[in-house]
């Protein structure tokens, strides 16, 4: 199973437009599936949170 420890969060950064500020686009903090298709996952919120 997968975790908020095992597979810590990685924050990509977007900027649309220059001299705008930029987005950050993550994996969902907090997953919680016990059957996905790529595997289960038991994320920490406040762990991924912190990031």
């Amino acid at each position: 199973m997968r975790t908020s420890l095992t597979h810590p969060l990685e924050i990509a950064e977007v900027q649309p437009f220059e001299d705008v500020g930029k987005v950050g686009l993550t994996f969902c903090p907090g997953k919680k599936q016990a059957s996905a298709a790529t595997g289960a996952w038991d994320r920490n919120l406040e762990l991924d949170s912190k990031r």
